[in-house]
């Protein structure tokens, strides 16, 4: 099994990000185990159930009997959002996250492991706020995301889960193909793929990229933000939950490092032991 490399620490978290990566938890350990069978899922589903019920007292929380962890999920969120939510236990709150993020990552890469492929990139991306970035050569990125990006709607952007957003420019000539006003960058993502099977860069596949090593969080919901790249304004062409395979990914960023156009890419085993560093510079 892949080692489990550490992620942000959620004691290092604005409110804002907590509160919205605690909205995920459940959403983690589902994306982590799609495909994979019941048997495969239940004992960390219990596990994940476990983490909620002890943080329920902290939080004033209380579930009906039989829930399961994605309807625990909903209900903290509720109590959370509530007006004194950013006040409540967060203390408790942090730990939370980090035992679940945890649990999904642990099954991420038990479902995951033998996956492997490689590309290389193709374009990267940064902007101070909104769509289309522009183009670099290349990057620094640390534990939140590339050096100098950011994002204008921080409701729904700009958690350590969202560090680094990737598409595929196979996708995009795809796309083109289809008659949509879509390039490179346009969908919003930092890093453009190129030669890369997008099947294989699932959540819980770690991914080593220049001497940056990330691991994919879940898929990137679009929005009317990026409308105007697609025909009839249709943005939902790009949704992994109606077109399996269309999505942008998100990644958590590992370990920080640089990262320029041309460097490989490498999902699997050989992304963690960091074998393709040396060759990623060609």
């Amino acid at each position: 099994m892949l080692p489990l490399t550490p992620v942000a620490d959620p004691s290092e978290y604005g409110d804002q990000d907590l509160f919205n990566t605690m909205r995920h938890v459940s959403g983690f350990l589902r994306a982590n185990t799609a495909g994979a069978d019941d048997t495969f899922v239940a004992p960390f589903d219990a596990r994940l159930t476990e983490v909620f019920l002890r943080l329920a007292p902290a939080i004033g929380a209380h579930f009906p009997d039989n829930a399961d962890a994605e309807q625990m999920n909903a209900i903290v969120a509720q109590r959370l959002s509530a007006k004194d939510g950013a006040g409540v236990a967060r203390a408790a709150v942090e730990q939370f996250v980090r035992e679940g993020i945890a649990i999904a990552r642990e099954a991420g890469h038990a479902h995951r492991l033998g996956r492997h492929a490689a590309g290389t990139v193709a374009h990267l991306f940064r902007a101070d706020g909104g769509v289309p970035k522009t183009a670099v050569p290349e990057v620094s990125v640390g534990i939140r995301g590339i050096v100098g990006d950011g994002q204008t709607h921080r409701q729904h952007h700009g958690r350590p889960f969202q560090a680094l957003s990737l598409f595929s420019l196979e996708l995009v000539e795809e796309l083109r193909r289809e008659g949509h006003p879509i390039a490179p960058g346009g969908v919003g993502e930092n890093i453009t793929t190129h030669g890369l099977d997008w099947d294989a860069l699932q959540p819980g596949a770690q991914v080593r990229i220049g001497t940056v090593l990330a691991e994919v969080s879940c898929f990137a919901d679009p929005c009317s933000q990026i409308a105007h790249n697609f025909a009839g304004r249709n943005f939902n062409r790009i949704d992994e939950d109606r077109i399996p395979g269309s999505g942008r990914r998100y990644a958590w960023v590992l370990e920080p490092g640089k990262i320029c156009v041309g460097d490989t890419i490498v999902i699997g085993a050989s992304a963690v032991l960091g074998s393709s560093v040396e060759a990623a510079r060609p």
